[in-house]
């Protein structure tokens, strides 16, 4: 059975990377003084925190109903089957939007919620606050979790929208 794996830039996965791991990637919108930006295609991240420092009114959308569908409609030419995994319910509407598409597809979309995710992201992002006040580095994350693998990455913009400037990632993974 051959599957599409689809996600949004939420995921924190590059345009690039999503093209070497053969995964769909779908931009999340976000407006900056009412204009429409698309993560990873026409905002960097220098002239979005430039915005935001100037005090610009930033917020966040999802992806229209019409680009997603247009999507796995693509996928499903060349698929059997979509697993699509938008930003999860616990953070966005994007995840119940995208499960009410995929019922009109007779079970060969299904679109993955996992409320761990939502709760380790949010726990991620408030640590993160937390670690960049206390100034820690890498180093120091890991030494405090010292049985687990720890990456600190920046958050995508559409994240950042909510964050603000300078708020990182903290995740740690330990191997089964």
């Amino acid at each position: 059975m051959k599957t599409a794996i689809v996600t949004d830039t939420n995921s924190g996965i590059s345009a690039r990377q999503a093209e070497e791991m053969g995964i769909y990637l779908i931009p999340m919108p976000f407006f900056v003084d009412g204009e429409t930006y698309l993560e990873g295609q026409d905002c960097t991240a220098e002239d979005f925190f430039q915005k935001m420092k100037r005090g610009a009114e930033i917020s966040t959308s999802q992806p229209s109903p019409s680009e997603i569908t247009a999507l796995w409609e693509r996928l499903l030419a060349s698929h059997d089957a979509v697993l699509h995994f938008p930003m999860t319910s616990g953070l966005s509407g994007s995840c119940q939007t995208a499960k009410a598409l995929a019922r009109e597809y007779g079970g060969r979309v299904l679109v993955v919620d996992d409320h761990r995710i939502s709760v380790t992201l949010m726990q991620s992002i408030q640590n993160a606050r937390i670690l960049l006040r206390q100034g820690k580095t890498a180093e120091e994350v890991q030494a405090a979790f010292p049985s687990h693998q720890v990456g600190i990455i920046s958050l995508p913009l559409s994240i950042c929208c909510h964050t603000g400037e300078g708020a990182l990632g903290v995740a740690c993974a330990r191997e089964y």
